[in-house]
């Protein structure tokens, strides 16, 4: 991943290897062989079953959940993870690998208790999926020398909730911040499904009445690590990506007044300032990989998360903005696959805080 026979000897030079190159290929071959976004044209959002069907039945082939693993495995986890999630993010897959890969299992890794491994492996093995609460407030029962407790408390949106089969949750439950497993499909707990702005996941409300539950062990102060904000950039870069490749290819094949609308300045334009976005928020998240996989959950990995999360963002949602306006007519309608992009775009961007909270804690850190 890291060069360093630079010019000047001062630098290195971020660059895939071989294998990570072809771990992207054979992603993309495996997503395109079972998914492709014009299904939800057809026949609207996926419904939970038939993701949680893909995601299996990419994992059983090629053994995709492993690379959630990061912290410990190889230095170069979470490069591969976050090549992984931008030929994903390219191709709208609707499986839960942000919400698994980057921020549960890390997560449970971080918390290191046995409770907490024993979670973290039947992730891995592709038995559970488990939905992570970012935020709310539970009041929280619970018994005396026990690991048990009772929740109540709702939750507007949960990432990934109508696939998951439990739902972590930090809470006070005596002796300062737990990390909270759920199963949701005990007593007590009603899920909702949520119509969101992206179609491709697939959020729900969940309201939580004395719903029985219990302790892995003290939750981290940041229960959001780097490598959360690092796979979200990986994905809009992926997005970002699509966004202008769809533009170069229809700038060179539609023609009017005889020539190739490529050939407009307006256009060559727009192209380029799409092309620099992409460039720099894929160089960012490289970055932040790099980091993450050489230092693990510093303080320098995590603006280098939180910058590149900003910087993708941007980069995806004025992309797939513009990639409207290149297509034009065609770009407006609803079956042109464009505004599913766009949805994820705008959507993602308030992931994890948001765009403005990733803004202000990196201003913060760095003052």
């Amino acid at each position: 991943m890291v060069d360093e026979s630079t010019s000047g000897g001062t630098a290195p030079v971020l660059r895939l290897s071989a294998e990570q190159y072809a771990l992207a290929d054979v992603a993309g071959q495996a997503a395109g062989a079972r998914w492709e976004p014009e299904q939800i044209l057809r026949s609207g959002p996926p419904e939970a079953e038939a993701v949680r069907e893909l995601w299996r039945g990419l994992d059983r082939d090629l053994g995709f959940i492993g690379f959630a693993a990061s912290g410990e495995a190889d230095a170069g986890t979470a490069v591969d993870l976050c090549v992984l999630a931008e030929e994903w993010g390219r191709r709208l897959l609707p499986v839960p690998l942000l919400s698994q890969a980057a921020v549960v299992i890390p997560l449970l890794s971080r918390v290191g208790s046995e409770a907490a491994a024993h979670v973290r492996d039947e992730i891995v093995a592709g038995r559970r999926i488990v939905a992570f609460a970012e935020s709310g407030e539970f009041d929280v029962g619970r018994r005396a020398g026990s690991d048990s407790v009772v929740v109540t408390g709702d939750l507007d949106i949960v990432l990934d909730g109508r696939l998951a089969d439990d739902l972590l949750l930090v809470a006070d439950a005596g002796g300062g911040p737990q990390l909270v497993l759920i199963e949701l499909d005990r007593a007590g707990v009603r899920r909702r499904r949520l119509e969101g702005l992206d179609l491709t996941r697939l959020p729900a409300a969940v309201s939580l009445n004395e719903a029985p539950g219990r302790c892995l062990g003290p939750a981290p102060r940041t229960p959001l690590g780097a490598t959360a904000y690092a796979c979200l950039a990986a994905e809009l870069v992926g997005t970002a990506g699509w966004a202008l490749d769809a533009a170069v290819e229809h700038a060179g094949q539609r023609v009017q007044f005889g020539r190739p609308v490529g050939s407009f300045q307006a256009v060559k334009h727009r192209c380029a300032r799409m092309l620099v976005a992409v460039e720099t928020a894929r160089s960012l998240t490289r970055l932040a990989a790099w980091t993450i996989a050489s230092e693990g959950e510093t303080t320098a990995a995590r603006q280098a998360a939180l910058e590149a999360a900003r910087s993708a963002a941007t980069a995806a949602v004025s992309n797939t903005w513009d990639v409207i306006g290149v297509l034009g007519g065609i770009g407006f309608t609803w079956e042109h696959p464009a505004h599913l992009h766009y949805r994820r775009a705008r959507a993602a961007r308030m992931f994890f805080g948001g765009q403005r909270g990733w803004q202000h804690e990196l201003e913060e850190s760095l003052s």
